[in-house]
């Protein structure tokens, strides 16, 4: 009874201390999000009638799980999900958020996109997300 009881025990601590990793904010194996793409060298991004500041980055998970399972979805096929709303960037991210550390789970990655802040409600109804950065 006492092996039972001390199994238990340390099945419980075990998990109480998985789950607790990283509460405090300085994950050693989280990465930071990557700042956007620049667009290449000689390439100009429209933004005539936008003044600075009237984007938004969106974005929605790109597919992937860890441990190499799942299929990721490129930016360019995902982008005509956007429909008609005009792309000013995009670029490939970490949603910046834990996830569980297990073979088929969540990878976090995502594909976001730079978009006209007026656009967001078409965005959002399209299923993406506002990316904020903290």
């Amino acid at each position: 009874m006492n092996r039972r009881l001390a199994a238990l025990w340390l099945t419980a601590s075990v998990a109480l201390f998985a789950a607790s990793g990283c509460v405090t904010g300085h994950c050693p194996h989280q990465r930071p999000p990557e700042p956007p793409a620049a667009a290449p060298k000689g390439v100009t991004v429209a933004t005539i009638g936008m003044p600075k500041g009237t984007t938004i980055l969106v974005y929605k998970a790109d597919g992937s799980l860890q441990c190499g399972m799942g299929q990721a979805i490129s930016l360019a096929a995902m982008e005509p999900e956007l429909r008609d709303l005009h792309v000013v960037a995009r670029s490939k991210r970490s949603d910046g958020l834990m996830h569980i550390q297990a073979c088929g789970q969540a990878s976090g990655n995502v594909n976001a996109y730079e978009i006209p802040e007026m656009s967001w409600a078409t965005a959002q109804r399209l299923g993406f997300r506002q990316f904020k950065t903290n």
